[in-house]
């Protein structure tokens, strides 16, 4: 019997929004210090769903193929830095959160059950963790500049500790809808 994989699901910048969000780190850092998330794990959890079995893997992969192509892309503006003191945590996320955003954590959550997994009760606070063991800033934080995100699929991650540090893995990915797509040209940020 194989042991149980840390998965959860995620949204999974691109290489060119994947060096904003760097930049962003670098000037929330600059305020608050804290352990910098480590470039290549940088992301934005729909789901935790803990330790599952390969049984919950292959029903949360059939929900995910199920879900995506009932949700259309968006754009997500990630436009706030924030500070979280219980987890001790620095983040940029949305002021605003887009409705296809909502449908899709909603949806996947709803299919979590017949997956034998319990969806989280607290209300979804979308945010890209920038650092860990971070201290509150000295002073307001400063706006950062908008990082807009063309959401286009959404991923399952492997979470896995491999000496003395977490590593995220990609193991699944499932695009949204294709209506509504811009042409394969256009970024993803601006």
């Amino acid at each position: 019997m194989s042991e149980p994989q840390r998965l959860f699901l995620a949204l999974w910048p691109s290489t060119p929004l994947r060096e904003r969000l760097l930049g962003a780190q670098r000037q929330v850092r600059g305020l608050c210090a804290g352990r910098a998330m480590q470039s290549e794990n940088l992301h934005l959890t729909l789901h935790f769903l803990g330790g599952c079995t390969l049984a919950q893997r292959a029903c949360i992969e059939a929900l995910a193929a199920q879900v995506a192509p009932a949700v259309a892309p968006f754009t997500l503006v990630l436009d706030h830095f924030g500070h979280w003191p219980r987890p001790r945590i620095a983040y940029v996320g949305p002021s605003v959160l887009p409705e296809p955003l909502t449908a899709l954590v909603t949806r996947l959550g709803e299919g979590l059950p017949a997956c034998g997994l319990t969806p989280e009760a607290r209300p979804y606070r979308p945010h890209v963790t920038l650092a860990r063991k971070a201290g509150a800033p000295g002073g307001p934080w400063p706006t950062p500049p908008s990082l807009h995100w063309r959401v286009e699929r959404f991923v399952l991650v492997h979470s896995r500790g491999v000496d003395h540090r977490v590593d995220y893995a990609v193991v699944a990915e499932w695009p949204l809808a294709r209506q509504n797509r811009p042409p394969a040209s256009q970024p993803d940020f601006t």
